[in-house]
């Protein structure tokens, strides 16, 4: 009589899965399953479903055996947050001028997600001023368990005016004697 070798025998190992990086979707990593020197192969001889393996957090992997295996064992693997960078964009005016909308560009959002799957209010300001010259614009707010972000300064620029300006008037000047 052969009978069935469980999946938790100490002869079996499975290979350790290193950590993934949040792609928003699931994630399917297939550890190398070993029985002694044999490679075990997948479909035949044990399947493998998946747990919390979408967002960021620990991720588990089901092994179960089929075939001359019987039994499940669990293991499990990382999924860490995916780089995300939030910049200010540079933005400038003339002297007198009105301030234009501040806004910001994203870099690193992964299947097709914007920044509705970020959690908090964005705020944007610069630091004040009126005066010719450069002043930093800053961003902050979001949150996220599945991006690390990461924000980045701009620089507002006021340039100045020039005399010439079709707004610019000069009062004549009477006579003198």
């Amino acid at each position: 009589t052969i009978t069935s070798k469980s999946v938790t025998d100490t002869d079996i190992t499975i290979a350790s899965i290193a950590d993934l990086v949040y792609t928003g979707l699931g994630q399917t990593p297939s550890p190398a399953v070993q029985d002694g020197a044999t490679v075990l192969v997948a479909d035949t001889d044990y399947t493998l479903s998946y747990a919390d393996n979408t967002n960021v957090g620990t991720a588990t992997i089901t092994i179960t055996g089929i075939g001359n295996y019987t039994g499940t064992k669990d293991v499990t693997f990382d999924i860490t947050p995916a780089a995300l960078t939030i910049t200010a964009e540079d933005k400038s005016k003339e002297f007198g001028e009105v301030d234009p909308a501040l806004t910001v560009s994203y870099a690193g959002f992964v299947n097709a997600e914007d920044a509705t799957n970020l959690t908090g209010t964005l705020s944007i300001s610069k630091v004040p001023g009126e005066s010719v010259g450069t002043y930093a614009i800053t961003a902050s707010g979001f949150t996220s368990t599945n991006y690390a972000l990461t924000y980045t300064a701009g620089t507002f620029t006021i340039t100045s005016k020039s005399v010439t300006d079709t707004d610019i008037t000069i009062a004549s000047i009477a006579d003198l004697v």
